[in-house]
């Protein structure tokens, strides 16, 4: 029996789409680049299905040398992608040890936690993702939040122990009423009408449920008071822009800083500036940082001379559930200006 001919796509391209060789997409390029309509339309089948690998190889190619450019950075914008990896890890071991300490010093009651829904009007979910939880401001507000029983409950849990308590899903089906706790596919059926909605927001320990009777207005006032600001690392991005024009004076300078010590740290930071009396003045304009840009090594330096806080951390509401309507509100995500 006589081996079968290889087909002409797999010669002129290779196996697959968009895996065609430079060389072979040169030869194509220049035999197919300028074709006609009325070329195409009395070409052979076999040709044609070349034609579209053809073009298919060439989107490909465009698309990928579009996404090589975004990803060319210089070696300073290399080093303060990796100071920014490098800080969001940090802040995640910070957030899980703080989260365990609490785990530890409360323990979750599931009763406790029904009994509760039962008597509160409405449950919000809320992520403190973007929240300091090892500082005093986060630890009195939720304390807050503690004491006062009358309005507030506040329920944190460890491995999904809080979705599977309000359930993930309507009714059970029969094969999933026979699966134990432990496998991915174990579900709970809701403990009140809607509430599955809830559980499926509920997937990660930095998820916590507010128990209330308070207005949505009330609750979305309260979760604003909790919001504090702090010195941005080199590698983050800022809240805000922050530039200087030419003869701008730089300060009002700090509580107890001195213009005359700050200006020569200022000056080795690459700022133009000049001292004038008891004020620093800029010689031309200058860009200290910019939204959405990360924030450069000296850049970081001058904000904490100039006591500038650019990073913000808040908690956020992701939705809330009503015990009267049963229903389930989503608020849109007003998530901190950082990547």
């Amino acid at each position: 029996m006589a081996p079968k001919r290889k087909r002409t796509t797999e010669t002129c391209l290779g196996a697959r789409p968009g895996m065609i060789s430079d060389e072979d997409f040169m030869i194509l390029d220049a035999r197919w680049s300028n074709i006609s309509e009325e070329e195409i339309m009395n070409m052979p089948r076999e040709e044609f299905m070349i034609l579209l690998e053809y073009q298919e190889a060439g989107r490909l190619r465009k698309v990928g040398e579009e996404w090589r450019k975004k990803m060319e950075l210089s070696q300073d914008e290399k080093r303060l992608a990796v100071k920014q990896l490098n800080e969001a890890k940090r802040r995640e071991l910070i957030q899980a040890k703080e989260m365990n300490k609490y785990f530890r010093k409360n323990r979750f009651d599931e009763k406790s936690f029904h009994e509760d829904i039962q008597s509160y009007g409405s449950l919000y979910v809320f992520c403190v993702s973007f929240a300091k939880l090892e500082s005093p401001t986060y630890k009195d507000f939720m304390e807050s939040l503690a004491n006062d029983h009358d309005n507030y409950k506040v329920y944190f849990a460890p491995n999904k122990s809080l979705a599977y308590s309000v359930g993930l899903v309507k009714e059970l089906t029969p094969e999933q009423q026979n699966l134990k706790p432990g496998d991915r596919r174990y579900k709970t059926k809701e403990f009140d009408t809607g509430l599955h909605e809830i559980g499926i927001m509920l997937d990660a320990d930095n998820y916590g449920v507010l128990l209330t009777n308070k207005t949505e207005d009330e609750v979305l006032s309260k979760f604003c008071e909790y919001r504090e600001f702090d010195f941005i690392n080199a590698g983050s991005t800022p809240m805000e822009t922050l530039v200087f024009e030419k003869d701008e004076v730089v300060l009002p300078l700090p509580p107890f800083s001195s213009a005359k010590k700050l200006f020569p740290k200022l000056k080795k930071l690459g700022m133009p500036v000049e001292l004038i009396g008891k004020d620093i003045k800029l010689t031309e304009r200058f860009v200290v940082c910019e939204v959405k840009k990360r924030v450069t090594e000296k850049a970081s330096k001058i904000l904490v001379l100039l006591d500038r806080k650019m990073f913000n951390f808040v908690l956020l509401p992701v939705c809330y559930w009503s015990r009267t309507t049963k229903e389930t509100k989503y608020f849109p995500l007003d998530l901190p200006s950082r990547q």
